[in-house]
């Protein structure tokens, strides 16, 4: 829905016109109309309401809140008087819930309780998804300056942009090591190391390139390293578990 949503409110706003066509754009390339774009938002956004509301009741009253902020940020992310993505709010929302708050609803659901560990463990996954939006910025911004569009790396610069990137991307590695010694995650969680050196291509292409075509490249690889830093997160915590229970 959000991705929906995204897609019709930048097209109608203007901010595709200076845009090569890459990842989503289906209404520059024709692919689609707005109409079947708007109606595919609304149909996803009610379909995600409907299956939150069965989630609801099957734990608590705290799923309420934050699939609540979790649709507005939907909604608010490019459509209304005051869009996030417009307003340099964009990688804060998505590192946000599409992290701590994400992790912990799915925690909620399950265990029936909350804690505080799936919010911790949430916030390298959000720093990656934001890295992805950032990536994102860093390609566009002569493009979303010249509409107004006042994403982060429009309100910092360029240069800024870059270093954010770096700390998204760095910051989601540190940060889990910190889980480990504290004893939050399990060390087996380390795993994700593995995708250290496709870590370190990206932030070197991000860092250095101005060709579109790469940078679009690396947003792309952003996205895949975001899954693959998640997998192994996933797969060293269940080794971990089986190694418990043995």
């Amino acid at each position: 829905a959000a991705n929906l949503i995204n897609e019709y409110y930048d097209y109608r706003r203007g901010a595709e016109d200076l845009k090569q066509a890459g990842q989503g754009m289906i209404l520059k390339q024709g692919l689609l109309s707005p109409r079947q774009v708007l109606t595919g938002a609304i149909i996803t956004v009610l379909g995600g309401i409907l299956i939150g509301l069965f989630l609801l009741l099957q734990s608590g009253p705290l799923l309420f809140w934050i699939g609540l902020g979790g649709v507005l940020v939907v909604l608010a992310y490019t459509a209304g008087p005051f869009p996030l993505a417009y307003n340099g709010l964009g990688e804060v929302a998505v590192g946000i819930f599409m992290g701590p708050l994400m992790v912990l609803g799915a925690y909620y659901v399950m265990a029936g309780q909350a804690s505080w560990t799936p919010v911790l463990v949430g916030i390298p996954i959000g720093s990656m998804c934001a890295a992805i939006l950032d990536a994102n910025n860093v390609r566009d911004v002569k493009a979303d300056r010249a509409v107004h569009k006042r994403t982060l790396a429009v309100l910092l610069g360029q240069r800024a942009a870059r270093w954010e990137y770096v700390l998204l991307v760095g910051g989601a590695y540190i940060l889990l090591a910190v889980l480990v010694l504290a004893g939050v995650v399990p060390w087996l969680a380390l795993l994700v190391l593995v995708t250290l050196p496709q870590a370190w291509a990206l932030i070197s292409v991000v860092l250095t390139s101005d060709d579109t075509a790469l940078l679009h490249r690396a947003q792309g690889g952003t996205a895949k390293l975001h899954g693959r830093f998640g997998l192994w997160l996933v797969i060293g915590w269940l080794a971990a578990l089986v190694l418990a229970a043995i």
